[in-house]
């Protein structure tokens, strides 16, 4: 079932018109691991205050793909946490015990109901985004 908040291509391509005011920047292949549905905790070096409907951009795309809901923060988290989660953040299991954890205070946001477009929306790329990116002021 497609959530709620995912409009047909011809609706949300219309005039830059957004299903979110907000999106993340990922990197391959976490973010079709996200819009797929096989990772809900996306791995970053601080917490977030951002909730809602947020996109989900692929680095270097310079497309939104898919949405997802961003529902909470976890952390900071131990390496124990992160190795007892694989499953939710799909880092490799060798790597966390190998290197530890990915940033010395390592959160979770936590994302559900992902669903990835059948047709990405173009944006334009503001100038030194990196985390996020406001879609209303890049169309």
């Amino acid at each position: 079932m497609t959530p709620d908040f995912i409009l047909p291509y011809e609706e949300t391509a219309q005039k830059g018109a957004y299903a979110a005011s907000r999106a993340l920047i990922v990197r391959q292949p976490w973010a079709d691991k996200i819009l797929d549905g096989s990772k809900t905790w996306e791995i970053r070096g601080s917490a977030t205050h951002v909730r809602g409907r947020i996109g989900i951009i692929p680095a270097r795309s310079k497309m939104v793909s898919g949405y997802c809901n961003l529902v909470a923060v976890r952390g900071p988290l131990t390496i124990s946490e992160l190795l007892e989660t694989v499953g939710l953040h799909a880092i490799n299991r060798e790597e966390l015990l190998r290197q530890g954890p990915p940033y010395p205070c390592t959160y979770a946001w936590v994302l559900e109901q992902s669903a990835k477009l059948d047709r990405p929306i173009a944006y334009n790329h503001p100038r030194g985004a990196i985390i996020w990116v406001r879609l209303q002021d890049s169309a």
